[in-house]
């Protein structure tokens, strides 16, 4: 917190499998985890005003390492350990987390150059996650009148190859679903 009452709000999530922060999942539903958080800090009553500084995943377990030729084992052990997601495009609010963000030590694919963040940097805006948040109520919202409503149609998603709307439901087997329901 500083001395304007604003609350800088990390929040890291840790994984043992491989972590997706891809966020044109969370229109259909998928990959929510990280924005339901944000959702759930922005109306805590734990914080008056919250400044998201970034949303993170970070894999903890690695069961083996590539080995590479340039880097030695504890530095690629490091890289491993670096925290996947988005931060925010605000260079001072960043530097409060990771005073090393611009050739970050802590943050995957975060670097900065005199003409900013690096292309490859996953870095968002305060307006976009408003949005994001603002998603994640409208998905909370619609759930809970479907709900209420008796409305629980058969929709998975398909991402790619993958059905994820069915991945771990225990009812596949005698589910009614169509090739019609699945959305692409």
């Amino acid at each position: 917190k500083n001395a304007s009452g604003i609350d800088y709000i990390s929040i890291v999530d840790y994984k043992t499998g491989n972590p997706n922060t891809n966020l044109f999942n969370t229109i259909y539903g998928i990959d929510m985890q990280l924005p339901v958080y944000l959702y759930l800090v922005k109306y805590s009553n734990l914080f008056t005003r919250p400044s998201f500084v970034g949303f993170y995943l970070q894999k903890i377990l690695h069961s083996e390492i590539n080995r590479s030729s340039s880097k030695t084992y504890l530095e690629q052990k490091k890289d491993n350990l670096k925290l996947v997601g988005y931060s925010t495009d605000d260079e001072s609010s960043l530097s409060r987390f990771d005073p090393t963000y611009e050739d970050s030590v802590f943050i995957k694919s975060m670097k900065i150059s005199s003409k900013g963040f690096y292309s490859y940097a996953k870095v968002i805006e305060d307006k976009k996650i408003d949005l994001l948040i603002n998603l994640v109520n409208s998905k909370i919202d619609k759930a809970i009148t479907d709900i209420l409503s008796s409305k629980l149609d058969i929709n998975p998603k398909r991402i790619g190859t993958d059905l994820v709307g069915c991945a771990f439901c225990k009812y596949k087997d005698i589910c009614y679903k169509r090739e019609e329901d699945v959305v692409n």
